[in-house]
């Protein structure tokens, strides 16, 4: 706190001045907050030698089994082959 600094720590300074709060700027330090992370659910979209990667509601009724999906969850992501698979090797 201000003002309740150790002796060790004001003799690593020359001269300590205290700025009156309302002439203060932010210090630009804040708490790291920690935000959700949504599940996503990608169809590979194959267009010759490219791939492209569309996202899709990340439902059930979304995947069809001529397709490729990818599912990305906070932790982990998932891989769902269907009747393509060959096309990922």
């Amino acid at each position: 706190m201000q003002g309740e600094e150790t002796d060790d720590f004001r003799h690593l300074f020359l001269r300590i001045e205290y700025v009156a709060e309302d002439k203060a700027t932010e210090s630009g330090l804040y708490r790291v907050s920690l935000e959700e992370h949504p599940t996503r659910l990608f169809i590979l979209v194959f267009d010759g030698l490219r791939v492209k990667l569309d996202q899709v509601e990340p439902k059930r009724s979304s995947l069809v089994s001529k397709g490729a999906f990818i599912l990305e969850t906070k932790d982990e992501i998932f891989v769902w082959q269907g009747a393509v698979r060959y096309l990922l090797k």
